[in-house]
């Protein structure tokens, strides 16, 4: 097993954590010192005043008559906020990374047995990507089981993908579901190569891209990736009707 330290220090070039951007930009509250103009002497420099956001009822400091009323509730609206922001962005960053060192330990304990990895819901391998559109700056694209897959559960006719040979169920008790923060990472060898360090998550010589589940149904996982980056990485889908042309039909991607 993986130590949680050693976990943490590779991860942050795994995923990036919803997070990140998510540190307080509002307003703060500083102790400001009044300014004195270097005209005064040092005596009445030294004695200048502290303001203090949140004077003290006994008056102790000098701040009880700084400012008014209105201003005082309204600074200690906003370090009240501020904790309360702080606080829970702690808590969800580490609940975030102790979910991210779950999953990739599951990742790294089946190296010799991936299939089990699938088995138990946690991953889906052999998905052919087909791409429906945009949201906002965002790309679309549906994961389906490829005609090929190792592992087919038969879906009595009900297909949602636009490719007829695509049919399949996922497996029933796959775990994805909305809003997860998923990898996609190339089988370069087709379907079937998901044994290979080439096609494992964690390994450097994978190609991996990052998405975001936003929907899920028996036979389709639908995820949003950053503009550009699904082309970038693994090059225009099987489907893809933009300029650069319809991508290889034999692509297929694991998803973690």
């Amino acid at each position: 097993s993986l130590s949680s330290s050693s976990t943490f220090r590779r991860l942050s070039s795994v995923t990036t954590s919803p997070m990140d951007n998510a540190a307080w930009r509002h307003k703060t509250i500083t102790e400001q010192r009044q300014q004195i103009p270097s005209s005064y002497s040092s005596s009445e420099q030294s004695g200048s005043k502290v303001r203090n956001a949140f004077p003290k009822k006994d008056g102790q400091g000098g701040a009880v008559s700084s400012g008014r009323g209105r201003s005082r509730k309204r600074s200690m609206l906003y370090s009240s906020l501020a904790s309360y922001h702080n606080n829970f962005l702690s808590l969800l960053t580490a609940e975030y990374c102790m979910e991210e060192a779950e999953v990739l330990g599951r990742i790294e304990a089946s190296i010799d047995d991936p299939l089990a990895l699938e088995a138990s819901g946690h991953a889906l391998f052999d998905l052919y990507p087909e791409r429906r559109g945009n949201i906002f700056s965002d790309e679309v694209y549906r994961l389906v089981k490829a005609y090929d897959a190792t592992t087919l559960v038969p879906n009595n006719g009900d297909n949602q993908s636009s490719d007829a040979l695509n049919k399949y169920n996922l497996p029933p008790n796959h775990k994805f579901s909305s809003n997860d923060v998923i990898l996609l990472t190339l089988q370069p060898g087709g379907s079937g190569d998901f044994f290979s360090e080439h096609s494992l998550p964690t390994n450097k010589k994978a190609t991996s891209v990052e998405a975001r589940v936003l929907n899920t149904g028996p036979t389709y996982v639908d995820v949003a990736v950053s503009s550009g980056a699904f082309e970038a990485s693994f090059g225009p889908a099987p489907n893809n009707e933009g300029i650069s042309g319809k991508g290889d039909p034999r692509m297929r991607l694991r998803a973690d």
